[in-house]
């Protein structure tokens, strides 16, 4: 083992340290997802996800299963980590991955 000294990221998650005491954010993470599924001009909101809004089986016009279930993925293992407040947003979306649509 080697001490290679002050750690900054770890398994995805900054580590930032200051006066106050330390921080913990995904930040960078997500927004290499948001890259790779070309999303990087997307709006944050706050909840993720409309709780009243009931998510269909898609009917329309499908999109890529493979790109989708790659985003659920990967927010799945954000969500996992210090993102518990989307762990309803991924088990609802999750739902679709065999068939996703726009709406998804």
């Amino acid at each position: 083992m080697k001490d290679i000294g002050v750690t900054d990221v770890i398994l995805s998650i900054r580590i930032k340290r200051d006066d106050n005491g330390i921080t913990i954010t995904q930040s960078h993470y997500i927004e290499k997802i948001l890259n790779k599924i070309k999303r990087e001009n997307c709006s944050p909101v706050n909840p993720p996800i409309d709780l009243s809004v009931k998510l269909l089986p898609n009917t329309g016009k499908a999109v890529s299963q493979l790109e989708y279930s790659q985003a659920i993925s990967c927010l799945m293992y954000a969500m996992t980590n210090p993102r518990p407040d989307i762990v309803y947003a991924m088990g609802k979306l999750s739902r679709s991955t065999s068939n996703p649509g726009t709406h998804h």
